[in-house]
């Protein structure tokens, strides 16, 4: 079935190179959230928001499906998501509803993000 996908996405994003392990971890955590959505969430629209202020990167990806109840939750795909947040110096948020969705918010202090 079609998911409904809207953006956010700042129009000037610095042309500055990130560190490595900084783009995978990101892009892996980004990867299983949507594929979390599009397998168990039965959703009809997920929102994708990046948003850069003057000291953090934040990335949240939001959909209308049948959330969860997140502290009886024991699957890997979240402790997977938070330990490779984690690792790249981040915080992730997990925010769930029940029949109102779920919220993924990822925020990595720009200093640890940059190539030096």
């Amino acid at each position: 079935y079609a998911i409904e996908i809207d953006y956010i996405i700042p129009e000037k994003i610095p042309q500055t190179p990130i560190r490595n392990e900084i783009h995978r971890g990101l892009f892996l955590v980004v990867k299983e959230a949507i594929n979390n959505i599009s397998k168990h969430a039965n959703a009809t629209k997920i929102n994708f928001q990046i948003m850069l202020s003057e000291v953090d990167l934040i990335v949240i990806i939001k959909d209308d499906g049948l959330g969860f109840e997140t502290k009886n939750f024991d699957g890997n795909g979240l402790k997977n998501m938070q330990s490779r947040v984690e690792e790249i110096g981040g915080k992730l948020t997990v925010n769930s509803t029940i029949n109102s969705g779920t919220e993924v918010k990822i925020e990595i202090k720009l200093e640890s993000i940059f190539k030096k």
